[in-house]
């Protein structure tokens, strides 16, 4: 059983008296750490508005993330819909991406600037799930006053890193409600969304990888199934038939291979 108000007595502790803990799980202890060394102010605690013309070219350079993302993100909307959660994407830097959740929660992230365009990072919020996940690069829970940040000790969070096929962060997802909110699932559905974000993202990868490779052949390529339904073709055999790409989905390919299939 977490005591929310022990971890709340540490805190105060280790900010007025600078005491170290005994009891703070030891990824929130480093975090706390490198705080002090930030100088973080523990009085503020929101997320740094990005400016605009800078966000618009995040949210265009991570346009496939956000897109695999989000009907992820809706599906864990759906389940949590009837609590007070909100689902965040970040992307590699701790800057929000996109976020849902119903009007409760939205509100109160408003006033926390928990908000597309806002960074996360510790250096900025102090010790948060995103900012202490980016930085450990493992997902983690944060809750109450294990937040370095006043604001935030009436929040639970819980966060994982969403890896490319190098195992390089590409994003984070995270689910933030208020602690009274707690549940100890939380961490494993982000964990799961994670997973599931980074498979799709691997298959689009291979995707482009197979699109270069079948272009880069000098032959025409047309790939049909059983029903002569085109399931892939190359750049090639467009400019052979003499047909833009989009013209090439118009073709009837049976009319195209009468000879072939008499």
């Amino acid at each position: 059983m977490i005591n929310i108000s022990e971890i709340q007595n540490q805190w105060e502790n280790f900010i007025k008296n600078n005491e170290i803990p005994k009891n703070i799980r030891p990824d929130i202890l480093s975090s706390w750490l490198r705080c002090k060394k930030y100088k973080i102010d523990t009085e503020n605690g929101r997320g740094k508005e990005i400016p605009k013309e800078e966000f618009e070219k995040i949210l265009d350079e991570h346009k496939e993330l956000i897109e695999i993302a989000i009907p992820v993100m809706v599906d864990i909307f759906k389940l949590l819909k009837e609590t007070d959660y909100s689902i965040v994407l970040t992307d590699e830097n701790a800057v929000i991406l996109e976020v849902i959740g119903n009007e409760k929660i939205m509100d109160k992230n408003i006033k926390l600037h928990f908000l597309k365009g806002c960074e996360w990072t510790e250096e900025n919020v102090g010790t948060n799930a995103i900012g202490t996940c980016l930085y450990l690069n493992k997902p983690i829970r944060t809750l109450g006053a294990e937040h370095y940040c006043k604001k935030q000790h009436g929040w639970t969070c819980s966060a994982a890193p969403i890896h490319d096929d190098k195992g390089k962060i590409i994003g984070i997802i995270d689910l933030s409600g208020h602690f009274y909110e707690f549940h100890s699932h939380t961490l494993g559905i982000v964990v799961e969304a994670a997973n599931a974000i980074q498979k799709q993202f691997s298959i689009n990868e291979h995707r482009k990888w197979a699109e270069t490779a079948i272009n880069s052949i000098d032959d025409g390529i047309l790939v049909i199934d059983n029903e002569f339904e085109v399931k892939d073709f190359n750049l090639k055999i467009c400019e052979i038939l003499k047909v833009s790409q989009q013209e090439f989905h118009k073709i009837n390919i049976k009319v195209l291979l009468k000879d072939i299939i008499k």
